[in-house]
């Protein structure tokens, strides 16, 4: 008697889970062919079946939050090239937590209220980055926009959402700039949170 058999007529529940868990991940063809296939075949073709949907459900999460944004345009489960460019641990806690939506700005938060203090608009990375009307922070950008300039002098006219990108995902081809980004992203998080630089 065979796999498929015996699954139909025998109701043991490890037998009907086994079933059960073949059938729902598109292999039931395992059960009716189970005489003539060899366990190493069967057991590398679960595994794989059961990778892609592995797969499929992390792609499926990761299109399904907002918050996710700046993950959408690499590979699944490739390594960023920013964790590798930034030396300091600290500041890559940071740029970690600005990328995941995993930080205390308000159109994060659960909160109804996700307008900032300074100038009603909502805040975002990007808002916090480029855009917000705070002294501090607007002094701390202007400095930076002069750095940044010497270096890649395109970089003021880029849309929001490109320099957003690039600066988060670290993709200066000049070392100098990777560093002016990271010291420019820790003061401004540190700025904006009150916190000691």
């Amino acid at each position: 008697m065979n796999a498929y058999q015996e699954s139909k007529t025998n109701n043991h529940d490890f037998i009907q889970g086994v079933r059960f868990t073949l059938l729902t991940n598109g292999l039931g063809n395992i059960l009716k062919l189970s005489t003539s296939l060899k366990a190493k075949y069967v057991k590398t073709v679960v595994s794989l079946r059961l990778n892609d949907q592995y797969c499929q459900s992390f792609s499926e999460k990761l299109h399904k939050f907002d918050n996710l944004y700046l993950c959408k345009n690499k590979q699944p489960y490739e390594c960023s090239s920013y964790l590798d460019r930034i030396r300091n641990v600290k500041i890559r806690n940071i740029f970690t937590k600005l990328r995941l939506g995993c930080n205390r700005l308000k159109a994060y938060s659960h909160s109804e209220n996700v307008d900032c203090d300074h100038c009603k608009a909502p805040e975002t990375v990007s808002h916090m980055l480029f855009t917000c009307t705070s002294p501090k922070l607007k002094i701390e950008r202007d400095k930076f926009m002069n750095q940044i300039s010497s270096i890649l002098p395109t970089f003021a006219v880029m849309p929001l959402d490109n320099k957003l990108s690039l600066m988060m995902n670290l993709d200066f081809k000049n070392d100098n700039a990777v560093d002016m980004s990271c010291s420019f992203v820790k003061n401004i998080y540190n700025l904006r949170f009150n916190r000691n630089p």
